[in-house]
């Protein structure tokens, strides 16, 4: 980390940089534009797909929902915190 710590600070502050450190500045993206593909994602509203793992979550700290099941339920209050 710390050497990584160096090169964003080197790099950041514009100035002169050690001979050990070697970069390429780019002036153009290395890949063509014309051949990116956006992923579309399905957007469904936090909380709402009941497959998603972070419905139980949500719906305990809106509502104060738990689980039936003691156990389940302990571990989402004490997870949900």
């Amino acid at each position: 980390n710390e050497e990584a710590d160096a090169l964003v600070k080197s790099a950041a502050c514009g100035g002169p940089h050690s001979p050990s450190i070697l970069f390429e500045v780019l002036y153009a993206p290395s890949v063509p534009m014309d051949s990116l593909e956006v992923m579309a994602i399905n957007q469904v509203k936090l909380g709402e797909d009941p497959y998603d793992w972070r419905t139980p979550f949500v719906k305990h700290l809106e509502t104060g929902w738990l689980p039936k099941d003691e156990a389940d339920a302990k571990r989402l209050q004490f997870r949900a915190t």
